[in-house]
């Protein structure tokens, strides 16, 4: 599925979103609810992810600010 029929299906499911571009909305809850990124196609999540987005999947949530 891509992040545009995800904010669709978003959308469908909650009408008040109506007014949020379908992209933008399919970022918004899959940043908010990262369990939702598994039904996104790899290559559509790479459209929004950064480096600084996927390190504390790689490292863990432990991560410490610097000084």
């Amino acid at each position: 599925m891509t992040i545009v029929d995800f904010g669709r299906k978003v959308k469908k499911k909650y009408p008040v979103y109506e007014d949020i571009d379908d992209f933008e909305l399919g970022v918004q809850v899959l940043k908010k609810y990262p369990v939702y990124r598994d039904l996104i196609d790899k290559e559509e999540i790479s459209k929004i992810e950064t480096p600084i987005d996927i390190l504390p999947f790689i490292v863990g949530p432990e991560i410490k600010k610097p000084p």
